[in-house]
Formats: C-alpha cells, sequence, structure tokens
C-alpha cells in the first residue's frame, strides 16, 4: 500500500509501505478517506525530527525509524478485531490523535489527554496519511451521517480548539497558543451543525 513517510526533515515521501498486519483483539483496521496537517507535521518537516523517533526507540511505542505521518484524519472501518463492540465494518469512524495507557494518574483521573505514556499516532508509531492503517478501537468516534469527511477530519483540531475556549473562559489566559485555540473554536462553533457539534465534544 501507498503511504506518506517522513524520512527526515524536508524529506517526506509517497512510497510503497507494508500492510498493518494482522489486528488485536481490540483494534480496527480503517481506510482513511481525509487527513488535515497539524502545526506539528509542518514543524518536523521543517525543523525535525523533534517527537519522531528517527534515531533512538520511543520509549512507549518502541518504534524506531521512517513513520508514517497523519493524525488527524476520518476513515472507513475495514475490520474489526475479536474483542470489538461498537463499531462496524462500512461505518466512518474519527480516530484520536493518540493512545493513552489508562493506568497512570492522569488517566485514572479521566485526563486521558495528558497520559503519562500517551502514543500519539503519526509520530512514534505509524499514523493515518496510508491506504490503510490499525487503531485502538476506543480511540475511535462514529462519524454522524450528516457531516462531511472534510469536517470529521478537523474533529479532533477542533475538539483541542474547543478545550481551551472553554478553559479561557474560567480563568486568564496568558498563552498565546490558547488564544488562538479560543479564536479557531469562536470561528468553527457557529458554523458547525448540531451533529457536528456531537462529534467534536466527543473527541474532546
Amino acid at each position: 500500500m501507498k503511504a506518506a513517510v517522513y524520512h527526515g526533515p524536508l524529506d517526506v515521501r509517497v512510497e510503497e509501505v507494508p500492510e498493518p498486519g494482522p489486528l488485536g483483539p481490540d483494534e480496527v483496521l480503517l481506510a482513511p478517506l481525509v487527513g488535515s496537517l497539524c502545526g506539528t507535521d509542518v514543524t518536523e518537516f521543517v525543523a525535525g525530527p523533534k517527537m519522531i523517533p528517527l534515531h533512538r526507540a520511543h520509549p512507549v511505542s518502541e518504534h524506531q525509524g521512517p513513520v508514517v505521518l497523519g493524525h488527524e484524519f476520518v476513515g472507513i472501518v475495514q475490520a474489526v478485531g475479536a474483542a470489538v463492540t461498537g463499531l462496524r465494518v462500512g461505518q466512518r469512524v474519527v480516530p484520536g490523535a493518540g493512545m493513552w495507557c489508562g493506568t497512570c494518574p492522569p488517566c485514572l483521573a479521566g485526563r486521558t489527554n495528558i497520559c503519562e505514556r500517551s502514543v500519539l499516532y503519526g509520530s512514534p508509531t505509524h499514523g493515518g496519511l496510508a491506504e490503510r492503517v490499525k487503531v485502538p478501537a476506543r480511540m475511535c468516534v462514529a462519524v454522524p451521517e450528516a457531516c462531511s469527511n472534510e469536517a470529521a477530519a478537523l474533529a479532533q483540531p477542533c475538539a483541542g480548539a474547543i478545550h481551551a475556549s472553554v478553559a479561557a473562559a474560567s480563568r486568564p489566559v496568558r498563552a498565546s497558543r490558547s488564544s488562538a485555540s479560543a479564536a479557531s473554536a469562536a470561528f468553527f462553533w457557529p458554523r458547525c451543525s448540531p451533529e457536528h457539534r456531537a462529534t467534536f465534544r466527543s473527541s474532546c
């Protein structure tokens, strides 16, 4: 299959790569439809590697070397693992940007977004800028029928922006990044249908 593979700064190649391999019991195989590029991707392309473990194995994923980019995308479920419930073949889903461990203090407190052992897809492990990718089923949120592929691909970054805007409303904004995220949410939110908003909230 073909994928966009990061080999180093200013070196991303669309090339043939191996298939994702057998599914684990709790994984799903996705065929990505639309993906977006994050500022993280741009930073890695221009000035990396920073998070991508090109030269040293990642302590959690254990991946080392070139990596398939992409952590903001929407895809169709192609296959499900034996223990997966709630997702079906043919369904459109948005996976979260990264996987959490579920056992560290932040995870146990419900803050999986700041997991101490999180793995960001498309960075320390292969992501969604490929013809197929396997991800944990619990990362995935079903996409409403009325939601376009383009809007769904923005669910993860928009969820981050919404979270920042909610946080900014409860305390003084001290960082330009928070201001930018709040501004992004202010732009997108009024333009979203109720179905889109439900998807974005589920991704927060």
